[in-house]
């Protein structure tokens, strides 16, 4: 005999917004219009650290498309035709990514990855098609710029200031 319990979700609904996400996974299904990947992102800091939320598009890739797309906001360099990259090398990588709620077929609210957009502190990804896929970590921030002098000029009698010159 089996005995069936009834347990509390463990699904959290996100607030809409922008949030960063960690890709932990991607699945490769069955859509409704063929072959697709749903990229699952776990939220990294804020009020809804640990909650995941997916991103779906079709799995055939082209430029521009949903999964062109998703791929530069993970850091892959723009792709040509007869390139290939392994889902694999993007685990772990963080991405800006966007919530808006949907609703499934039973009309519980879910959260949908509506875009993903690069993590200016990410890495960015070589593509050739003879090379396995290389990360290189983002260029450190120049800490030798001058600084910068702005003058002014009184304000008009609109109360605004016009910038005269600037120096570097």
């Amino acid at each position: 005999m089996v005995i069936f319990k009834m347990e509390e979700e463990k699904r959290v609904v996100v607030e809409e917004g922008e949030y960063i996400g960690e890709l932990t996974d991607i699945k490769d299904i069955d859509g409704r219009y063929g072959p697709c990947v749903r990229f699952l992102f776990t939220i990294v800091g804020d009020e809804y650290d640990g909650a995941v939320v997916s991103y779906l598009c079709t799995k055939t890739l082209s430029p521009g498309n949903k999964l062109d797309t998703a791929l530069r906001g993970l850091g892959v360099e723009p792709l040509e035709i007869g390139d290939e990259i392994d889902s694999e090398s993007l685990i772990g990588r963080k991405a800006r990514i966007y919530v808006e709620h949907g609703t499934d077929k039973s009309g519980r609210v879910v959260n949908n990855v509506t875009r993903i957009k690069p993590f200016k502190g990410g890495q960015k990804v070589q593509v050739s098609t003879s090379d396995p896929v290389k990360q290189e970590p983002a260029p450190e921030p120049d800490k030798n710029l001058g600084t910068k002098e702005v003058k002014t000029n009184k304000p008009d009698e609109t109360g605004i200031s016009f910038i005269d010159e600037i120096e570097f």
